[in-house]
């Protein structure tokens, strides 16, 4: 842990909250921080507070998009609270009074991020909060998903020709590897008159649920879901997808043991109003692989357009091609009837 003498004094969100009245708010202020993860916009500090009655640890965000600050808050104090879902305690947060920006801060539970090879585990926190009843929910304003809907997607897919497919896979398949399979299965689904995904119901979604969000206590218990800013109302899949499927420019997916023995611990642990578990995993595979070119078709145009890094879209791009084939696999196991 660094010492107070050694926080950025350059960033001016640390030096905000570290003018905060502390003792009003929460008994004792900081003097100790350390970094555990920052993105462009925002950062995540393990914070120590000593006052004359001890010390006390505290997870501190700081973020510079005031809009994002406002959903998460909301989030939290609107829905997250009422959850039967694990998450820390939210201590505290607002936006700085001067210039852009806040903070929320959380009670430190030592927390760690979970493995990935326990995505059995996430799969089942999400088929809890999933069955979250909505009308027991008064959903803030700015609930809102970071992606489009899935009916937007499956009209991007649609509309393009196989051509256009094959175009968006062929740089991340050299020599045809696995990419006639994959089209084949992508044109036999635009072919159908509906989706199977149509057939589960919406629900409550976490709406950011990668593995980094799952996080695990130091003695064991259930796992913590953070991150809360895009909490919406969509598809189960949705969160589904972003646990095992969706792919980023970013950060590497991480490899996960077995997709269709997640699929299986979420269903188990849904609380009913699912189809049979074959149709189920069907349904999935098929919003997958439809997702999954939609992505293909963003980091063709990321490319031409220069947005990220030339080297973060070419591991995007194989990431994305593999999982397409992973689910080209899957879906021979599971059948196409």
């Amino acid at each position: 842990m660094t010492d107070a003498a050694d926080r950025p004094g350059g960033d001016p969100l640390v030096r905000q909250f570290a003018d905060l009245p502390w003792d009003e708010r929460f008994g004792a202020p900081p003097r100790r921080f350390r970094l555990i993860a920052k993105s462009r916009e925002s950062a995540v500090w393990r914070v120590l507070g000593r006052s004359a009655s001890g010390e006390r640890m505290y997870i501190l965000k700081l973020t510079r998009d005031t809009g994002a600050l406002r959903r998460e808050l909301a989030a939290h104090g609107q829905v997250v609270s009422r959850l039967k879902v694990a998450t820390p305690a939210v201590l505290g947060g607002g936006a700085f009074g001067r210039g852009p920006g806040g903070y929320i801060l959380f009670a430190d539970d030592r927390l760690r991020a979970a493995h990935p090879r326990r995505v059995d585990e996430m799969a089942r926190v999400l088929a809890r909060l999933h069955a979250t009843r909505l009308r027991d929910l008064a959903l803030p304003e700015t609930a809102r998903s970071h992606t489009p809907g899935v009916a937007e997607v499956a009209r991007r897919v649609d509309g393009a020709t196989p051509g256009e497919c094959d175009g968006w896979l062929a740089p991340f398949a050299p020599g045809g590897q696995g990419r006639r399979a994959a089209l084949d299965i992508l044109a036999r689904l635009q072919e159908r008159s509906a989706s199977v995904w149509e057939e589960t119901a919406p629900a409550l979604c976490h709406g950011d649920s990668h593995a980094g969000n799952f996080m695990a206590p130091p003695r064991g218990g259930q796992l913590r879901l953070i991150d809360w800013e895009f909490v919406h109302v969509d598809h189960p899949y949705f969160d589904i997808f972003q646990l095992l499927d969706a792919t980023s420019p970013h950060t590497a997916l991480p490899m996960f043991p077995s997709r269709l023995r997640a699929l299986s611990s979420y269903h188990a642990a849904a609380a009913g109003g699912l189809p049979p578990l074959r149709r189920f995993a069907q349904g999935y595979l098929q919003y997958a692989l439809v997702h999954l070119f939609w992505i293909l078709s963003l980091i063709h145009e990321d490319a031409r357009q220069g947005r990220h890094s030339a080297m973060g879209l070419m591991r995007q791009g194989r990431e994305t091609r593999r999982l397409i084939g992973d689910i080209a696999r899957d879906w021979r196991l599971v059948g196409d009837g």
